[in-house]
């Protein structure tokens, strides 16, 4: 069998008793910031991408919780680069160095890799074991967990969420003497619009309607719009080639090369260098960052079915934990609605359905931000299988060479399809 990611070799050797000579042998150092809160006694240790969320919230959170139960926790900060592939990698390092976390924050992408290499813990008999914890969960939105949970068995709990959305600028939609668009807009609808909003201003700056959507998780999203996938239902096979993916793929691809609304490298939104671009919510803290409140958000323009997707982060207990029960507890109160609440800023949305409605619904900024709220009902997760850094490290290659014009549409998902079916043939 195909070595699937050389950073699992090592958990698994360690899981066997010899990681120690391969601990001692690694050259890469990671660099933790760590944070204790509480008395140290008893100590659930939790590790996470950088510093994703405010420190000061996470503080207050896991203060009452030790307030609560007498259990401190130490939060360690693990620097993120090269994306969830590097930060998983750094964990597997700490593992095999013996520091190893109770709590591993992790988001969609890197979960199946963890489950399927039996990294994380079934929470099954702890669930059953401290129903009063697990009830705190039970508002978060079964549509957007569901992926948690296989062959009856869950394997952690969500947090927060995001999907794709169209972002509109403002004063780009002004200057081309447009309305929002309708909710219910279709591609021809789309089009039009980003006809309008290319344009010349009479300073010479050149203005385009879209940045084309580049990227897995962006493509992913329009994919699902146009009844597409990269993978069949249980992503044992690429069907990425099918007529209805291809077509989406020509339609991005003219909208830079026929239609020409489109710059090859993407304009800067916020510069109002584009009309529209894709993403989820967490732009919004950029745009609050900046005093960037031209923008508002509207569903993708659909050509076959609307159809949400999602991405999230969750917390599983690591399966090496000695403190498994404590850990259970934790993840339980950190996936709680108070914490939701304190610690989920606007570049999230929160799983629970009461406070989504608290803090994405009842806002003024975006105007439409109710769109968030409404997609999550039908919002699919994205495809994530063990081998996904793999299978969009191939996704990236091939959708470059169609966006830089390089290679055909069918020619390129063709052999896209080859090189992925072969990967998780491998697997």
């Amino acid at each position: 069998m195909k070595k699937i990611l050389s950073l699992f070799l090592i958990a698994t050797l360690l899981f066997t008793g010899i990681a120690a000579s391969l601990a001692e042998e690694t050259s890469e150092e990671v660099e933790i910031k760590r944070n204790l809160i509480g008395d140290g006694k008893n100590t659930v240790r939790i590790v996470m991408d950088g510093e994703p969320f405010s420190v000061k919230a996470m503080q207050e959170v896991l203060t009452k919780f030790f307030e609560e139960t007498g259990i401190s926790v130490e939060l360690m900060f693990v620097p993120s680069s090269g994306g969830w592939a590097g930060f998983n990698s750094k964990i597997q390092t700490m593992i095999a160095g013996g520091d190893t976390p109770d709590v591993i924050r992790l988001a969609i992408e890197g979960f199946e890799v963890f489950r399927s290499n039996g990294l994380i813990e079934p929470l099954n008999p702890y669930i059953e074991k401290y129903p009063e914890w697990a009830a705190m969960v039970e508002d978060n939105i079964p549509e957007i967990s569901a992926p948690l949970t296989v062959d009856g068995i869950t394997y952690a709990y969500g947090f927060e969420w995001n999907n794709i959305v169209t972002h509109i600028n403002l004063n780009v939609l002004k200057e081309a003497g447009l309305e929002m668009p309708p909710a219910d807009w279709d591609w021809d609808t789309f089009l039009e619009y980003a006809k309008k909003m290319t344009f010349t201003r009479a300073d010479g700056t050149q203005v385009y309607g879209v940045n084309v959507p580049n990227w897995y998780f962006a493509i992913s999203a329009w994919l699902f719009n146009n009844g597409a996938s990269i993978l069949n239902d249980d992503m044992t096979e690429c069907v990425i080639n099918s007529p209805e993916a291809k077509e989406v793929f020509q339609f991005i691809h003219d909208l830079i090369y026929v239609h020409k609304v489109a710059p090859v490298n993407n304009g800067t939104f916020i510069a109002d260098q584009v009309g529209m671009d894709f993403a989820g919510r967490w732009l919004f803290k950029t745009y609050n960052e900046s005093g960037f409140k031209d923008v508002d958000v509207q569903w993708l323009p659909t050509n076959k079915t609307q159809q949400a997707i999602a991405g999230f982060g969750l917390w599983p207990i690591s399966s090496a934990s000695t403190k498994k029960d404590e850990a259970f507890k934790l993840i339980c109160w950190l996936s709680s609605k108070y914490s939701q609440r304190t610690i989920i800023d606007i570049s999230g949305i929160p799983m629970s359905e009461e406070v989504m409605q608290e803090v994405v619904v009842n806002t003024d900024f975006p105007a439409n931000s109710r769109v968030f709220f409404d997609s999550a009902k039908t919002a699919k997760s994205v495809e994530c299988p063990a081998t996904y850094n793999e299978i969009q490290a191939v996704f990236d290659r091939y959708t470059s060479l169609i966006l830089a014009d390089e290679m055909g549409v069918d020619e390129a998902l063709d052999k896209m399809k080859e090189e992925i079916d072969l990967v998780l043939m491998d697997f």
